[in-house]
Formats: C-alpha cells, structure tokens, sequence
C-alpha cells in the first residue's frame, strides 16, 4: 500500500498509462520496469507482483520476440543473512523469474538484491543486440558505438535524437542504447522557447508649449 517511484509513479497509473497490463509489462514499456523505476513488478499486480512472468531459463528479450540467452545465477552469491539463490527457490520466495506473493520484503539491497543475481528471482539475461538490425540511414548498433552516439546502455547527451522512431528506435534494439532496459527511451530535445516580444512602443513626445504672446506696444 503506498507505493510510489521517485517519479511519482503509483500502480494506478502504471495500469491508467498502459504501462503495465494482465499481471505482465506492456510491449515497448518493458524500461518502465528497472531498479531506476523502483522495481514496480515487485508491488503492483498489474505489473506482475506475485505471479510469475518469466521462466529463467529462457527468459524473453526485453524488446522482442527473440528469446535472449539463457539467464545463469550469479555465481557464488550469498546475502548477509546467508541465503543463496537455492534457497530463495527451495524456500518458495521466488520462482520463474520472480517473487511470490508476501516475499517481495525479501528482495532489494537490505538482502543483497537477489533479484539482480538469481534468474529465479528475475536476474536478466546478457543483453543481445536484434540480429541484422539496421535503420533507415545504415546505422547499426556498432556504428552506433563506434560514432559515439549511446554509451553503457544510454544515449551520450546531445546524441538523444538519434535515438528516436525517426532512426529506427535504437535502443530497442541495441544494448549499448538500452535494449536491456537499464535506461529509459531518449525524450526528444525540447521545442525552442518562442522569441521574446518586441518592447512596446516608446510614448509621443509631447507637444513643445505655444509660443509667448508679444509684449504690448508702449
């Protein structure tokens, strides 16, 4: 109850956005769904809290129907509290790639984030760039790096427009753009502000006064 992201997200308006729909995330809105977002597959029910969506062996790619690698634990991790991926699994806290309902409190950093180190708990798999994806002005998702427009999964400031559906919407398919959903879609750059009005226009000048009547005649 009360949950809200630090961008004032609640599961309400997950659902009212679209974001978030039948326990699952929508198609294209799978970035609404990091850690940066406050994990919101962990607390709203529209999003998929306590219903599974995502079997860890072949867990789907983020943007795409092509299934990503196969998703593998962390290797040796182990909380403060001395839980293993194992055991969150054999002690019913998680199960196809996430938790169950009433086990979420056990997710997060406070028990080392088992969610970012076990598939049965929702660990993503290595990102995979869409094979042979190429947009309209051959660019590529090397070309992509190589020119310096998206570095560790972001587009590089000033290089957000080509980040758009004008250019093929990269970063759902490029993991150095995002594919992973690490970060959200580039916004597109903000309109200019109108020019500033021109200053009104200066007062008349007034009127010089009359001249002075003559002296009279003596």
């Amino acid at each position: 109850p009360g949950w809200q992201n630090q961008y004032g997200a609640t599961c309400a308006l997950y659902e009212s956005e679209g974001h978030c729909e039948g326990g699952d995330f929508t198609s294209g809105h799978e970035y609404t769904s990091s850690e940066e977002f406050g994990l919101p597959r962990l607390h709203c029910c529209i999003c998929g809290k306590g219903a599974p969506s995502r079997t860890p062996a072949t867990v789907l790619a983020s943007t795409g129907d092509l299934p990503a690698a196969a998703c593998s634990d962390t290797p040796g991790w182990r909380n403060n509290f001395d839980a293993t991926c194992a055991s969150y699994e054999s002690d019913g806290r998680c199960a196809g790639g996430g938790f169950l309902h009433g086990e979420d409190w056990t997710a997060g950093p406070d028990f080392g984030s088992p969610e970012l180190n076990c598939c049965a708990c929702g660990k993503r798999p290595p990102c995979q760039d869409t094979p042979g994806w190429e947009n309209e002005f051959g660019g590529t998702c090397a070309r992509y790096e190589k020119e310096g427009h998206c570095r560790d999964g972001r587009f590089v400031p000033g290089h957000e427009y080509t980040g758009t559906e004008g250019f093929g919407s990269p970063w759902r398919h490029c993991c150095i753009c995002g594919k992973d959903g690490s970060a959200p879609p580039p916004s597109p750059p903000p309109r200019s502000p109108p020019p500033p009005s021109p200053p009104p226009p200066s007062p008349p000048r007034p009127s010089p006064p009359p001249p002075s009547p003559p002296p009279p005649s003596p």
